[in-house]
């Protein structure tokens, strides 16, 4: 997550880094903000960029119910306009999908589905289309 004051020299010298990289290499937009704004990062509390793995148990990474933002790492994204996927993402044990993944905070997946349900008007006519197909929200207490 970034806070940064908009800047047009900023941003020019990001285009100019993204495009010295266009002849073949792929470079990352993070790599190049990062370079910009090296020495002038301030770490966020977790709660407010959480990313939790479970690929790696001996990551010490989680997100607990405090979080405000959380990182979905890997592929699929819970946004994923495919039925399938998304009754993953609706389902309360669809976390069991995550383990030895890279995606990230997939014990929030379920509360997603139902934001995202919440959010319907929004969301693109295929993710509408998706989510209605997929069924009602299942956390308790927030039955659509």
């Amino acid at each position: 997550m970034l806070l940064f004051r908009p800047d047009v020299g900023v941003f020019s010298r990001l285009l100019q880094q993204i495009s010295m990289h266009s002849g073949g290499r792929e470079v990352l937009d993070q790599t190049v903000i990062n370079l910009e704004y090296k020495g002038n990062v301030v770490s966020l509390h977790k709660k407010y960029n959480c990313i939790d793995y479970s690929a790696d148990w001996r990551c010490p990474l989680s997100c607990g119910n405090d979080t405000v933002i959380a990182h979905f790492t890997g592929t699929p994204k819970p946004t994923r306009q495919s039925p399938i996927n998304l009754e993953w993402v609706r389902s309360l044990n669809g976390s069991a999908r995550c383990v030895h993944t890279n995606r990230g905070c997939c014990g929030f997946w379920p509360q997603f589905f139902c934001d995202m349900k919440r959010s319907l008007p929004q969301l693109s006519v295929r993710l509408q289309h998706s989510l209605n197909e997929t069924g009602d929200c299942l956390v308790e207490g927030t039955a659509l």
